[in-house]
């Protein structure tokens, strides 16, 4: 699990300086899916809903209270039933602060890469999405 650029500086920002971020702290989180890693700054390969998969969209996420420095989701993610223009497979995730373009705040390396065929459902269970503070 990655933190992004523009969330790390926020955070040292935030704790280690008497400057104030201009930052708006987001309401609503969104789960991202990538087919590479997605890198520190949001510029990897985020699924394409025109050339890969015409149903894809991020998809809000919530997370619980952090426990030692980890927090995970306390609700299951569900991504459209998959309409597939070009085979892919996924192998990352981002969380960002929008729907659309957005910040990048964490991303991360999924467990098992999983390739998607036509009909598939993405859905992920309440605390398979984990973020560590390190």
């Amino acid at each position: 699990m990655g933190k992004s650029t523009a969330s790390g500086n926020d955070t040292l920002t935030y704790w280690l300086t008497t400057d104030v971020p201009a930052v708006t702290r987001p309401t609503t989180w969104f789960m991202a899916l990538f087919t590479g890693d997605p890198l520190v700054d949001g510029s990897g390969p985020e699924v394409d809903p025109v050339a890969e998969d015409t149903s894809y969209a991020r998809q809000p996420v919530t997370f619980g209270i952090p426990v030692s420095k980890a927090i995970s989701n306390d609700a299951g993610v569900d991504f459209a039933t998959v309409t597939l223009i070009s085979s892919y497979t996924i192998t990352h995730f981002a969380i960002y602060d929008a729907v659309t373009a957005g910040n990048l705040l964490f991303s991360g390396k999924l467990v098992v890469s999983r390739t998607v065929l036509n009909a598939d459902i993405i859905q992920f269970a309440v605390g398979d999405i984990a973020i560590e503070e390190v």
